[in-house]
């Protein structure tokens, strides 16, 4: 087995781009639905040389963010935004995005998300 043939199934696209052209010609959320309708709940693909792993399934994205948040690192474009947006949700981690993450998680009760869902679903359709 290959290191290649252990990762999650996804586009092949360019030796030197990735799926950069793919990802940069669709709606972002298109090319999400696309890549979990082909290849499953948890996909990859690459950005250049950079591979990006897409989870759709709820649980698996809970044991993520949630669960296992500290075994896991921001993805790269995060962490570069860090000198314009500061050490905030988006671009903190361990016990500084730990922090963050509770003061803001009231936004994600059922009953708020229940209240976003027609934006949401208008958003992207």
């Amino acid at each position: 087995m290959t290191p290649s043939s252990s990762l999650p199934p996804g586009p092949t696209g360019s030796f030197l781009m990735g799926n950069l052209r793919a990802f940069g010609e669709q709606r972002r959320i298109a090319f999400f639905m696309e890549l979990t309708r082909k290849y499953g709940e948890i996909a990859s693909f690459r950005l250049g040389p950079r591979r990006i792993f897409l989870i759709s399934d709820p649980k698996l994205i809970e044991q993520v963010l949630v669960t296992d948040a500290r075994h896991y690192i921001k993805h790269f474009g995060a962490r570069a935004y860090k000198p314009i947006l500061g050490n905030g949700l988006v671009t903190s981690e361990g016990e500084t995005w730990l922090r963050q993450r509770r003061l803001s998680q009231p936004a994600f009760l059922k009953q708020r998300v229940l209240g976003y869902a027609p934006l949401m679903a208008e958003i992207t359709t």
